[in-house]
Formats: C-alpha cells, sequence, structure tokens
C-alpha cells in the first residue's frame, strides 16, 4: 500500500527506524483511513536527502516542532522538514511526525495545502518532502515585515479565506472530521502568487465514527489554544474555529496572539480586542499597515472581518460558527468589496 519511490539498496534497509516507522505510518493509515486513502505515499532513502539539500545546510526557517531545509532532486526544487528529536520519546511525541505524514498525504491535491511529495522513514523521527512552491511564512510577513512586502489589506482577506477553506475540508471531506488543532501564522506559507498554505499536521485529530468531540493531551500554541480544551482536554471541531478566529484577529491587528494591552501587560489578543471594543474604538485595533488604504467600502469590510472573529473567538464552543460557515461569511465579505468597486 506504500510504494516504494525507487529499489532501495540494502544498506537503506538496514536502517533501525525504518521499519518501525513504517509499520506506525501503516497502522495509522489505516486507523484513519481503513485502508481508502487516494493518494500513494512515497517513500525517500536518507541518503537522496542528504544530496538533494546538501547535508541539511541550507536552512529555510525554524519551526516549533523542527526545521525546513531546501533542496533539490533532479530539475526539482524541494523543502524537507526534519522533526526535532527528542531524548525520551512519548508516544503522543513518536506518532507527530507519522500523523503529519497521514494527513498530508490526503491533503496535498487541495488548493491551500503545502503539497507532500513524500517522507523518509530512515530518521528517529521520519522526514517530510514537499514541493518547493512557497516562500514565506505568514508569521514572518505580519511580525518582521519588509517594507516591499506588506500585507495588503486584499492579501489578508485571501489568506483568511484561503486557510478556511482548508481547515474547512479537514472538517468535511473525510468518513469523520480531523481537527487541525495547530492554526497559526508559522504553520501558514505563502507561494509567490500570495496563496496561503497550511502545514504541519502532527497534532491533528481524527475524531471518532459518528462522535462529535474527543479527549486528548492539550496541545496547542498559547493564545491560539480553544479555552475549553484548555480547560478540559475535549477536542471538536469548535476547537478549530476559535483559532480561526484568533488568526482573523491576528490579520486584522498585525499583533501576535499574546500581545501588550494599553497598561503594558501581555494579555491575549481576545482580550486585547475586548478591550477596545467595549470603548467603542473598534478602529484603534486596526493594523496601521493597512488602515491608510481604507475606503468607505474597506470600513465595512474591516467590521465584518472582526465581527465574524469575535463570534469565532466565543468562549463557549456552541456559540461559535461551523467552519463551513466562517469560510463562506468571508466570501461575502471580499465579494462586498468587489462588488463595491464596479
Amino acid at each position: 500500500m506504500i510504494p516504494l519511490f525507487r529499489k532501495r539498496q540494502k544498506e537503506d534497509e538496514t536502517s533501525p527506524f525504518f521499519l518501525e516507522n513504517g509499520g506506525a505510518l501503516l497502522e495509522e493509515l489505516m486507523a484513519s483511513f481503513g485502508g481508502r486513502y487516494e493518494n500513494p505515499i512515497r517513500t525517500f532513502s536518507l541518503k537522496e536527502l542528504l544530496g538533494a539539500t546538501k547535508d541539511f545546510t541550507e536552512k529555510v526557517f525554524l519551526g516549533d516542532s523542527g526545521c525546513m531545509f531546501r533542496g533539490s532532486l533532479g530539475e526539482k526544487q524541494i523543502f524537507v522538514k526534519r522533526f526535532c528529536e527528542y531524548e525520551a520519546i512519548s508516544p503522543h511525541v513518536f506518532r507527530g511526525p507519522i500523523r503529519d505524514i497521514t494527513v498530508s498525504s490526503q491533503m496535498s491535491h487541495v488548493k491551500n495545502i503545502l503539497k507532500l511529495r513524500g517522507c523518509c522513514l530512515e530518521l528517529k523521527f521520519p522526514a517530510l518532502v514537499y514541493e518547493c512552491s512557497a516562500t514565506q511564512l505568514l508569521a514572518d510577513l505580519l511580525y518582521y515585515p519588509d517594507d516591499e512586502k506588506l500585507l495588503s489589506w486584499k492579501s489578508r482577506m485571501q489568506i483568511a479565506k484561503g486557510i478556511a477553506n482548508a481547515i474547512t475540508y479537514l472538517h468535511n471531506a473525510f468518513a469523520t472530521p480531523i481537527v487541525y488543532r495547530n492554526l497559526k501564522p508559522s504553520t501558514v506559507i505563502l507561494d509567490k502568487d500570495g496563496t496561503p498554505k497550511l502545514f504541519d499536521f502532527s497534532l491533528s485529530v481524527k475524531l471518532p465514527p459518528g462522535k462529535s468531540q474527543v479527549e486528548d493531551v492539550v496541545m496547542g500554541t498559547w493564545g491560539f489554544v480553544d479555552p475549553e480544551h484548555l480547560e478540559s482536554g475535549i477536542v471538536t471541531e469548535k476547537t478549530d474555529v476559535y483559532s480561526m478566529g484568533v488568526l482573523l484577529l491576528v490579520l486584522l491587528t498585525g499583533k501576535e496572539a499574546m500581545c501588550k494591552n494599553h497598561g503594558g501587560e501581555k494579555v491575549d489578543i481576545v482580550d486585547y480586542v475586548k478591550y477596545y471594543i467595549d470603548k467603542n474604538q473598534s478602529n484603534n485595533i486596526l493594523d496601521p499597515r493597512i488602515w491608510t488604504e481604507g475606503n468607505v467600502m474597506q470600513d465595512k469590510q474591516f467590521q465584518a472581518f472582526l465581527d465574524l472573529a469575535m463570534m469565532c473567538t466565543q468562549t463557549k464552543a456552541p456559540n461559535r460558527p461551523d467552519m463551513i460557515q466562517v469560510a463562506k461569511e468571508l466570501c461575502k465579505i471580499e465579494n462586498c468589496a468587489n462588488h463595491g468597486q464596479h
């Protein structure tokens, strides 16, 4: 079920991790998709990746769970993601890379997902090989902007819509929903046309058949984590909706999920925004880099965007919209500007 990229050399087969990782991957695929997965997973040897990346020398960026390296296979550019290697490995940590490969491989045809080309099973934690179609992390563009690469309001709208579509697909395209649980600017990368690509499914959770929730170890990034998940460990589709709402606020304000309030204290962005809404000073939260380009129609968009973000970040999960509703509303908000320009 997992065809190899090429006939493996004898020395590759002796890797102490190859059989263990391969077995775990097959088990995860069967558990997640029951053998009915559409996209076979190519495997690359460690020797191939060492050659392609020049011994992992060109580090593109460092993430929370590992590093991304640039390389080339033949005439094609690639990214190779290597996970951090821990001394003590809990089953949960070990499953992260395996789950990342499993979910990524079944999402590679989706426009707003970074396309997986295959994996290498010969390392302690498997490495992922992606198409090198993307150029820069959303986090870098928001928090460490280059004057020549400032994100316009139109770009931010497209990013929000694209990521909402990707999460909606996760929730609706499979037999049971997959909750992403890792949404933040550092898991979104933009291609040369500004199209957002989601990656890193290592924290994702598949809901049990016929169930709307599952209990799991609390995981995620502070500020983006659903408060109900934080308190109870319960994971639902609304867990992603909360994180999506935080991402909308980050796009709107240009601030990090944990930011300083008017008094200089560090608070989560939801409380930061609520303070200004309560004082009827919503305009004060907008990123000045996009506010200067505003017009009447954009002002209406800003307000609708803010309203949607606050709906998504309601403390109680039942009060939040479904992800498909979020995606539809973002389309309406975007079309509001398009119609206003004609």
